[in-house]
């Protein structure tokens, strides 16, 4: 009896070995797959962080380049918009050019023919202009008057100013 108690023991106790080893092989087994999936997973997380960090780099560098874009087209707009106000100031100082020149043809046909004299310009008599019609010189016979409409425009004259400065000019 003695032999089949100790067989049994050895029996109990060899099953509880088995099993413990079992159960031991099956945990360590279990660990070593967690460990392994944990592993896998920190590799999928690390290429999905650097896939999203290449992500936010390419979506910073788009954003960047559509400012500076913005930015072109902006600088392009506002220089259109400034040749754009050129163009137009040019076209009115044109207008306004053609207005001026068209008032000094209409002053000029509106002026009468026979201008006022201007003071007699006398030359000393000598022995070849004794004759006293000779000494006379008229304003009549000079190529460009005194004071001209090109000057009142430099000058900062209306048409109205520079009429009336003709007029007392020959007065």
């Amino acid at each position: 009896m003695k032999n089949k108690k100790l067989i049994t023991i050895i029996s109990v106790l060899f099953i509880l070995l088995i099993g413990g080893a079992t159960f031991y092989a099956f945990n360590k087994a279990q660990d070593d797959r967690q460990e392994k999936m944990e592993l896998v997973q920190k590799k999928i997380d690390k290429e999905n962080k650097k896939k999203q960090d290449k992500i936010v780099a390419e979506k910073k560098k788009l954003e960047e380049e559509k400012k500076k874009l913005e930015e072109e087209q902006k600088a392009k707009q506002d220089e259109l918009d400034r040749l754009q106000a050129e163009k137009e100031s040019i076209a009115q100082e044109n207008e306004r050019s053609k207005q001026a020149a068209q008032e000094q043809k209409v002053q000029v046909v509106q002026q009468p023919t026979a201008q006022p004299e201007a003071p007699a310009v006398t030359t000393p008599p000598t022995s070849d202009n004794q004759d006293s019609s000779s000494q006379l010189k008229h304003p009549e016979n000079l190529e460009k008057p005194f004071y001209t409409w090109d000057q009142a425009q430099k000058d900062g004259l209306s048409s109205a100013e520079y009429q009336k400065k003709i007029e007392e000019m020959y007065q």
